[in-house]
């Protein structure tokens, strides 16, 4: 399924994948479930709405350079091989690591309260397992890594993903298009996103719904590339629209209707569409994009501790529910796992290369 892969495409490759993983950290930025009117309005429309593409755009481009592969001798096991390395190694080492961090932030919180120091500490075998992400129907202690399993798991099942695609465009676009029906018709979900599944599908949680929509696109567009021929005031248009649908979400969300999240199935892919075309073809400087990942493994670390502090000081909860807070979150999150990440590579470029899965 080998096409090859055009200068500007990898550039646009490269260079989203560094703002997305930028959107993610928006995502989980420190901010109170109280903030009413503007600052609500703010993280429906950034963090709940346009930084949504992130991981929708992780799993195309993680498809999309798989199916690179798909049909060569011997390509399954070589695949798996490589993201044992890049996928499976961080997945075992990070959960591990924040479950560290978090049982620090928990034995202060306890000595704090006069607790008991084991206040909020798994009490079983398989309460460990859970915090660490060795149980399938739970999210491992560092929450975004739901992403990381998911994505191994979809490269094991990768020669039945592929095969309807290899079947030519037609067979390949129904196959799809089945997905992405499944995806879209199976809400309504809970507002935290696709991983709880709404009880509608058992193995939603590893499995993500929305995951094998996307994963499969990007098989699909490998071996059927489409150009987009957008002009750019075409593209802004798509962006404004998607926009509209994330503000709609919010909207309806606030009235407890049950087709809340139509709208953000919908303005997803145009959002998606309309930055692919925005995004500059030419290369941002590697040490920069290089990041990408890094900077999504290492962004809890720093969000993590910021909301447990937010409630600490009275002038912190206040600033948590307006719209300076959130960029002051955002930027302050941002920055700080850009910092870590660059001085990490930098002091211990061996163990980095290990931990960030040789990115």
């Amino acid at each position: 399924m080998q096409t090859t892969v055009s200068p500007a495409t990898s550039g646009k490759l490269a260079n989203l994948g560094f703002l997305c993983a930028c959107l993610v950290v928006t995502i989980h930025v420190p901010r109170l479930a109280s903030a009413e009117g503007v600052a609500a309005w703010c993280h429906a429309l950034l963090p709940n709405g346009l930084a949504r593409v992130g991981v929708p755009f992780f799993f195309v481009a993680a498809g999309f350079f798989l199916a690179g592969h798909v049909g060569e001798r011997g390509w399954w096991a070589r695949e798996v091989g490589k993201r044992v390395r890049s996928l499976l190694v961080p997945y075992l080492i990070w959960p591990a690591a924040f479950l560290v961090l978090s049982f620090a932030i928990t034995l202060a919180a306890n000595a704090v309260a006069g607790a008991a120091w084991s206040r909020g500490f798994p009490q079983s075998v398989s309460a460990w397992c859970v915090r660490l992400g060795w149980s399938l129907t739970e999210g491992p202690s560092l929450y975004t890594f739901w992403f990381v399993r998911t994505l191994m798991l979809f490269v094991l099942a990768s020669p039945l993903l592929a095969w309807p695609i290899r079947l030519g465009r037609r067979w390949g676009g129904l196959w799809v298009l089945a997905w992405w029906l499944v995806y879209g018709l199976s809400h309504p979900w809970p507002a935290e996103g696709p991983l709880e599944g709404g009880g509608v599908w058992p193995m939603a949680f590893p499995l993500s719904r929305e995951g094998l929509a996307y994963f499969t696109l990007g098989l699909w567009l490998r071996r059927f590339p489409i150009r987009l021929r957008l002009p750019r005031g075409v593209a802004w248009g798509l962006l404004g629209g998607a926009m509209g649908l994330f503000a709609l979400t919010h909207w309806a969300m606030l009235r407890e209707c049950a087709w809340y999240a139509y709208p953000r199935w919908m303005g997803l892919p145009l959002a998606l569409a309309a930055l692919w075309r925005l995004i500059p073809a030419t290369p941002w400087p590697r040490e920069l994009t290089s990041l990408a990942f890094p900077l999504y493994v290492t962004h809890p670390f720093i969000a993590h501790p910021l909301v447990t502090l937010t409630w600490c000081f009275p002038w912190a909860v206040w600033l948590g529910t307006t719209t300076l807070g959130l960029a002051v979150g955002i930027a302050v999150t941002l920055a700080s796992s850009l910092a870590l990440t660059a001085w990490a590579r930098r002091r211990f470029p061996r163990l980095a290369a290990v931990v960030f899965g040789g990115r």
